[in-house]
């Protein structure tokens, strides 16, 4: 019996392992920016465009780390000038915008945005969330 029990965990202990390496797949150990045009990009893009009116584009920095992503940059309309997201009737005339994901064992989840923000209140993401926090390093 014992043996039976060693042999399946050395059959599927290599498969735990590789799902656990698969669901920090494809992002990397560093910051590294996400390749414009990427399937992965216009996934993260669209759960954030889900939270304004869907008509807006997204310029900026988009990066991955591990299991994370973040976004800092602008948002634009279709016609790419600046835009401003207006959200629960607050409107701080700015088209500023950021974003944090992580990935889960069901995929990539939106944990928090802001639109119009006026200060980077989201160096405190790493204490609150558990980001790296290399995103949020200005050198």
């Amino acid at each position: 019996m014992k043996r039976l029990l060693l042999s399946l965990l050395l059959v599927f202990l290599p498969v735990a392992a590789s799902a656990q390496e698969d669901m920090w797949a494809p992002t990397t150990k560093t910051p590294t920016e996400l390749k414009i045009g990427s399937d992965l990009r216009k996934q993260l893009f669209d759960q954030l465009r889900a939270q304004t009116d869907g008509k807006v584009k997204f310029q900026g920095s988009l990066k991955t780390c591990r299991n994370w992503a973040f976004f800092s940059g602008n948002t634009l309309d279709l016609n790419n000038k600046p835009k401003v997201i207006v959200k629960m009737g607050e409107d701080w005339g700015n088209p500023d915008a950021c974003a944090l994901w992580l990935k889960t064992s069901k995929g990539w989840v939106l944990v928090d945005f802001s639109f119009g923000h006026s200060d980077a209140f989201y160096i405190m993401w790493p204490d609150q969330y558990g980001a790296p926090k290399d995103f949020f390093r200005h050198d």
